[in-house]
């Protein structure tokens, strides 16, 4: 799994190291919010497309988009109807 470390130039900036260790130069715009039930949501870019992922407060990933797309708002729109009840910045 790789890990995203925050860039200290911008916070939505981020550069993504893989598991093996080797630096993938791909800078990935991220949005993120906290639920009311303390779950952390993430919208981020790759690049096939807009995706998001829910994280529990024990660190563990309990949802994610299964597909990737075009736009912000669609990404957002169907992280909402999986129970995403906060709006990411």
């Amino acid at each position: 799994r790789a890990k995203a470390y925050q860039n200290h130039y911008s916070e939505s900036k981020w550069i993504v190291l893989s598991r093996l260790g080797h630096i993938d130069l791909e800078e990935i715009n991220m949005a993120t919010c906290t639920g009311r039930n303390g779950d952390n949501w993430e919208l981020y870019r790759t690049a096939s497309g807009w995706r998001w992922r829910r994280t529990a407060s024990n660190g563990r990933i309990v949802g994610a988009s299964t597909e990737a797309y075009v736009n912000r708002s669609d990404c957002e729109a169907n992280a909402k109807r999986n129970g995403m009840d906060c709006n990411p910045k």
